[in-house]
C-alpha cells in the first residue's frame, strides 16, 4: 500500500527509518512528489514520473538541507514540465553520454572496446605484491628484517 500524507516537518521528523528497506512517502498535493527515507536516517524528496514509457524518480535534494515548502515548489515546477512533455533528468546528463544505454552496450560495441583496450594496456607487477610473497622471493627484499607476522610462520 502506497502511503500518502501531506508532506510537512513533523510528518519528516517523525518519519522512523527501517532496517535494511527505504521507502517512501508520497505527498498528497502533488502527484509523483515524495520523501525516501533511508536505512540510515537521512531522507531526500524525489519525484516520480513517467516519460516515453520509463519509469524515473528524480532527487530534488535532501532534507533538512531543503525545507518541505521548498521542496514542494520545486516539485510543482518540475510537474508542470512533465505535464508539457519534458524530461528534468535527460537535462542532468553529461554532455556525450548517449541518452539511450542500448546503443553504446550493444555486442558490437563491447567487442570493439574490449580489443582496443587489450592493446593498449600493459601488465605491470606492482610492489605491494611483492610485500605479499615475503622477503626470500624478491631480491631487493631479502636483505630487509622480516615482519613480525612473518616471524611467526617459521622464517
Amino acid at each position: 500500500m502506497v502511503n500518502r500524507l501531506r508532506l510537512n516537518e513533523k510528518t519528516l521528523r517523525d518519519a522512523e527509518p527501517k532496517p535494511c528497506v527505504s521507502y517512501q512517502i508520497f505527498d498528497t498535493d502533488v502527484r509523483g512528489f515524495a520523501v525516501c527515507i533511508y536505512p540510515s536516517g537521512s531522507r531526500a524528496f524525489t519525484i516520480d514520473y513517467r516519460h516515453a514509457d520509463r519509469q524515473r524518480r528524480m532527487t530534488i535534494g535532501r532534507w533538512p538541507e531543503w525545507s518541505t515548502t521548498a521542496a514542494r515548489k520545486r516539485a510543482t515546477e518540475l510537474r508542470r514540465e512533465i505535464d508539457a512533455g519534458g524530461d528534468p533528468l535527460s537535462l542532468l546528463s553529461a554532455p556525450g553520454l548517449h541518452k539511450d544505454r542500448r546503443s553504446t552496450c550493444s555486442p558490437t560495441n563491447l567487442q570493439q572496446r574490449s580489443t582496443s583496450d587489450r592493446q593498449s594496456v600493459t601488465m605491470v607487477r606492482p610492489q605491494s605484491l611483492d610485500l605479499l610473497t615475503g622477503p626470500r622471493s624478491n631480491p631487493k627484499l631479502r636483505s630487509q628484517k622480516p615482519l613480525p607476522w612473518q616471524c611467526l610462520t617459521g622464517c
